[in-house]
Parts: structure tokens; C-alpha cells; sequence
């Protein structure tokens, strides 16, 4: 098959740029970055991870339009990333205002600035491991022209992230949460400290723990320990150790 000359630039620009990453994390916000600058009237991007069956994470972004958008769907688990993901098709909304798909999201992505968007499974093995979602700001700003041509870029992100140990790792994020008691008690603590310091709520304060965890390639439990011990003097974190069982007989 030929492809336009205007998609085989942008894929080699995409192939380039990733080409200086080493991490997942960094590829990803390479990718989103050249979408936002290469695809016509789009404002802001996102891809997001699958964790779930029903459930996503944002795992990159170019700006605050994308990340409340995304925001919006996790709060309500409604709208077209989370759908594109669980059904494996591409979501196309060229009005949001008169759009009746999704009710609990279009309230919360227009207020944020969202007119239009898209939607597209990554996959991998056949199975779904993300999305790249594309918002605008403009009414109609993206045709089928455009789904065909991310085509590939969006064939290569499933693959980069399917091949990723981190994405392994990200499935596991919720089942991490069951390891002990403490855990989850300090994660809770954690997610409560990001919501103060972010000025935000729970579910998006438990997403930017997520990823803080993914950029610093550790898990959910190790990055909200290093969260929680941030609040204690210095030379106090002993008394943890004893509390997880790995010192202090009874």
C-alpha cells in the first residue's frame, strides 16, 4: 500500500523522536506531542492505559485540556476514551453539545473547552492496551481522513506499549493495592496528601499517584511510601518497617 507523503513524514518524525526515549512514560508524551502539532484544529492530547475491562489511566498528555477531559471520564467511567477502550472501536464526536452518548461526560468536557474529539484503541495481540484521544476546542475537527491516516502511528503505540514490561506492570496496579494492610492504608494516605498539595479529589489525586509511580518506573506502594515519608521528620521511617512485620517480634 502507498501511503500519502504527509503520513509518511509524520510517522518518520515519530519513529525519530522515539528513537531518543528510553522509557515508556517518555515515548508516550513524545507521541502526543507530534500528534497535537501534526494533526489539523487539534487542541490537546492524551493516550491512556488500559488497566481494565472498564477502566483507563492517562499515562501522557500535552495540557490541561486533555488531562480534565480525561478526568471527566474517570470520574463519571463514562465517555469516549473509556468506551473506545472497552469496545475496541473508534469514537468520533463532531458536536459534544448535541452528542447524547455520553451524558455524564459532556457536561464536565465542555465546561472545560472540549467541542469535538476522537478516540482510538491501540491494540496489541488483539487485545486493547490504550487509547490516543484527540480534543479540540472547534466543532468537527476530525474527519475519517484523519482515523485513517493515525492508522499506523496508532498500530505502532500498540505495540510499543504491548511490548512495555511497564505495561505489564500497570495492569497489576489494582491488584497491588490487596498486598497488606499497610499498603493500602498508606496508598489511602497518599492519595489524601496529593488531593491537599493538588488542590484536587480523591480519584484525581489516586490517577496522578498512578502516574507518578510510571514515571518513576517503581509501584503504587513504593511511590506512596516515598509520598507519606515525606511527611515524617527526618530518621523516623524505622517504625514502618516494624509495623509491615520485617522487624519486632511479638
Amino acid at each position: 500500500m502507498n501511503l500519502p507523503e504527509e503520513l509518511l513524514n509524520r510517522i518518520e518524525v515519530v519513529n525519530r523522536v522515539l528513537a531518543t526515549q528510553r522509557t515508556l512514560p517518555a515515548k508516550l508524551e513524545a507521541v502526543v506531542e507530534v500528534l497535537e502539532r501534526t494533526v489539523p484544529r487539534c487542541d490537546s492530547v492524551s493516550v491512556a492505559l488500559t488497566l481494565e475491562s472498564d477502566a483507563a489511566m492517562t499515562a501522557a498528555a500535552t495540557g490541561q485540556l486533555a488531562l480534565e477531559a480525561d478526568l471527566v471520564q474517570y470520574r463519571h467511567r463514562d465517555g469516549p476514551c473509556l468506551w473506545a477502550v472497552t469496545h475496541a472501536k473508534v469514537v468520533r464526536i463532531d458536536m459534544l453539545d448535541q452528542d447524547e452518548r455520553f451524558e455524564h461526560f459532556a457536561p464536565g468536557a465542555i465546561e472545560a473547552g472540549v467541542r469535538s474529539s476522537l478516540s482510538i484503541p491501540l491494540l496489541w495481540n488483539g487485545r486493547v492496551v490504550g487509547s490516543f484521544n484527540l480534543y479540540s476546542t472547534t466543532a468537527n475537527a476530525f474527519s475519517d481522513d484523519i482515523v485513517r491516516s493515525l492508522t499506523p502511528i496508532a498500530d505502532y503505540a500498540g505495540l510499543l506499549i504491548g511490548r512495555s514490561p511497564l505495561f505489564t506492570y500497570s495492569l497489576d496496579l489494582l491488584e497491588q493495592l490487596a498486598f497488606t494492610v499497610n499498603e493500602r492504608d498508606r496508598i489511602a494516605t497518599a492519595i489524601g496528601v496529593l488531593s491537599v498539595r493538588e488542590n484536587t479529589d480523591d480519584q484525581a489525586a489516586w490517577v496522578s499517584l498512578q502516574r507518578r509511580a510510571i514515571e518513576e518506573e517503581i509501584s503504587v506502594g513504593d511511590m506512596a511510601r516515598r509520598i507519606v515519608e515525606s511527611l515524617k521528620p527526618r530518621g523516623s521511617a524505622s517504625a514502618e518497617t516494624s509495623e509491615d512485620g520485617e522487624s519486632g517480634a511479638g
